[in-house]
């Protein structure tokens, strides 16, 4: 218990900083930043990408999903990525399956 709450508060404590700090930036460093959060998920997903094709599928899926909610324009576009992700997480455990049938959870 105490150890999930020092994790919350350092989050909480990171979160506050990071928008004081984020605020003094000047615009053009804000904006890159935003570049971030797609390399945090590249660097997550290519070493899972290099053991399984299944992997590669499932993000490629996630791909389509986005591009087709680009193509449509009914989401806004933070939603667009949000929705590919969810939906390709979503098809992430019938594609899987296989894989970790005999493990135990």
């Amino acid at each position: 218990m105490a150890l999930n709450g020092v994790s919350y508060a350092a989050w909480i404590a990171g979160t506050a900083l990071g928008y004081a700090v984020g605020t003094v930036l000047p615009e053009t460093v804000q904006i890159s930043l935003g570049v971030g959060l797609y390399a945090m998920f590249t660097a997550i997903l290519i070493p899972e990408i290099r053991k399984s094709m299944t992997a590669l599928c499932l993000a490629g899926f996630s791909g389509l999903v986005y591009f087709i909610l680009d193509a449509l324009e009914f989401f806004p576009d933070g939603w667009k990525l949000i929705t590919a992700i969810i939906v390709g997480s979503s098809a992430g455990p019938f594609l899987l399956k296989d894989s970790y049938e005999g493990e135990k959870i």
